[in-house]
């Protein structure tokens, strides 16, 4: 939904935001209850955008919805509570909802990347990116494969992904030596001939071997396969190797030192989440704004795709970048009382850590449920394309809808690509889009919490 035009119409003086600020807050305490955006247009009966452009004086609001407003909460409008204003008198404009480029997700990944080709150029052969779900360790990986300065070093990319594919290792045989000479090697000499005959080639040929999520290789603290125990021993062990080998993890895994190292995947700075709301369309330039900002970024600790989702939230309808409000109405929600990471740790004298990654599930999961009633047709286009785990051009996110116009199906697609719930792929001739791992996986969990009973996704 994009922001209605401004027309000739008043902006609340600050005393008239003061007296209707004030009104506002004595109506909710009286009642015990907390205050919101959706609850204040609610008893005005006007709409959510309206409520919040007049409260903060962010847009030109009608006389008609001044006089409602001020009128639900037992004030009167007066003229001094007000000042007509043409469109162009304004200083700025509703921020805009176009899709933002690429290239602005990756702003203070800059060094990571540097760092690993670095590495990946030396004496790194086995690189393990790791860090809990959301951190951006697969885009990370991937943004790694289409470096000049590696593909000119190793110009075969092979990819598999454990989330998608059996944990096994002939899955990652095929990726390498390809199906006819997988099956024929566990024929003639099972999993062992198999391991030499990967070895060998990555050692001959040089090629760029992501392997995302290697949690899933685990089994405990150990490989539940013996198989890659040995895959990683003789890699390592080797007096040269022309590949270079990629791996994500959310824990970290028991690899031999030699030849590899593990990088745990820091939060976004203050800084760079900065640049990234204002690059979305999110000013920061109120004090009250630059205080709730920092308080969202200390509770998140920095985690890139929990922040890209409330940017989501905050760039689109009903706030259109209005940080103050969005975090005024959810922000209490945010610093949740998570369950600390080993609670037999603990005392009650011990400071308690949050756990950080069940706090992101918890975050995302009302961010969808959020969704929901403000565009019911986009959070179904979710819900469906979380049950397909392959990236999909539009036309087949568009399928999934294809009951609904054209038009429909362009502007639940819209949404969702505009508060950033879908991430995008480039493919030759093509783009893809795609959920991200963690919130498909959340999506599939949750989706009964907010459907109706009988209905189905």
């Amino acid at each position: 939904m994009t922001p209605p035009p401004n027309k000739k119409g008043g902006l609340l003086t600050p005393t008239g935001q003061q007296k209707i600020e004030t009104a506002i807050g004595q109506t909710f305490a009286a009642e015990n209850l907390r205050s919101s955006s959706a609850k204040i247009a609610q008893q005005a009966g006007i709409p959510v955008d309206v409520a919040i452009a007049i409260l903060y004086r962010q847009r030109i609001a009608d006389l008609k919805s001044l006089k409602t407003l001020f009128k639900t909460f037992g004030v009167r409008l007066r003229r001094e509570d007000y000042d007509i204003v043409k469109p162009d008198e304004l200083d700025s404009n509703p921020p805009s909802e176009e899709e933002t480029p690429l290239e602005s997700l990756w702003k203070g990944r800059e060094e990571l990347i540097a760092t690993c080709i670095q590495q990946l150029q030396g004496e790194t052969w086995v690189l393990v990116l790791q860090g809990i779900t959301g951190m951006g360790k697969t885009a990370l990986a991937k943004q790694l494969l289409a470096q000049s300065e590696l593909t000119q070093n190793f110009p075969l990319l092979l990819q598999v992904d454990f989330s998608q594919n059996l944990p096994q290792f002939p899955t990652v045989a095929r990726q390498v030596l390809g199906e006819e000479i997988t099956q024929k090697t566990l024929q003639d000499g099972g999993e062992t001939a198999l391991v030499e005959a990967v070895v060998a080639k990555l050692q001959s040929q040089p090629c760029l071997l992501l392997l995302d999520s290697g949690e899933e290789l685990l089994g405990g603290e150990r490989f539940a396969s013996h198989s890659f125990e040995q895959f990683f021993a003789q890699l390592t062990q080797s007096e040269n190797l022309r590949s270079r080998l990629i791996l994500t993890s959310q824990t970290p895994l028991p690899l031999p030192p030699f030849k590899t190292h593990q990088l745990t995947l820091p939060g976004l700075t203050k800084q760079t989440i900065e640049q990234l709301f204002q690059a979305w369309g999110i000013p920061l330039n109120s004090e009250a704004d630059q205080q709730n900002f920092a308080e969202m970024v200390k509770i998140s600790q920095g985690h890139p795709l929990t922040l890209k989702m409330i940017a989501g939230e905050i760039r689109t309808y009903p706030y259109y970048g209005n940080l103050r409000a969005y975090w005024q109405d959810y922000g209490y929600e945010y610093d949740l009382p998570t369950p600390i990471s080993n609670p037999s740790a603990s005392s009650p004298e011990a400071p308690q850590k949050r756990d950080l990654s069940q706090w992101v599930n918890t975050t995302l999961d009302r961010a969808c449920q959020r969704l929901y009633p403000l565009y019911p047709l986009a959070y179904e286009l979710l819900c469906l394309g979380a049950t397909h785990p392959h990236p999909a051009p539009a036309k087949g996110w568009y399928f999934l809808i294809g009951d609904f116009s054209l038009q429909d199906q362009e502007e639940a697609l819209g949404e969702l690509k505009k508060r950033f719930f879908l991430e995008e792929e480039n493919l030759p001739q093509t783009v893809c889009y795609h959920l991200p791992k963690v919130l498909r996986r959340i999506i599939l969990q949750n989706i009964p919490k907010v459907r109706p009973e009988g209905e189905t996704a």
